[in-house]
């Protein structure tokens, strides 16, 4: 889940965290039961948030109405704003 292999190496690049911190839309990254990602748009999504669809992390195809049992939340934004200063 951390990064996708590519032979012997690894390519941070196709991360999901990394690619949701390089998108400044995009708020949180939500990932389901280690199994499912979805992004979540907006600054302030805590008030009101643009919510993208499940997506599996092995197949990059749509989950339909996945609900996972266990779901953590990466605040994208406040990630950013610290790392940037």
């Amino acid at each position: 889940m951390l990064c996708t292999p590519t032979g012997d190496r690894r390519d941070v690049a196709s991360t999901p965290l990394y690619q949701a911190f390089q998108q400044s839309s995009v708020a949180a990254l939500d990932v389901g039961d280690g199994d499912y990602i979805r992004l979540i748009g907006s600054e302030d999504y805590q008030r009101s948030a643009h919510i993208g669809g499940w997506v599996d992390i092995r197949t990059g195809l749509g989950a339909g109405m996945c609900e996972p049992l266990v779901t953590v939340r990466v605040d994208v934004a406040k990630l950013r704003r610290h790392l940037r200063g």
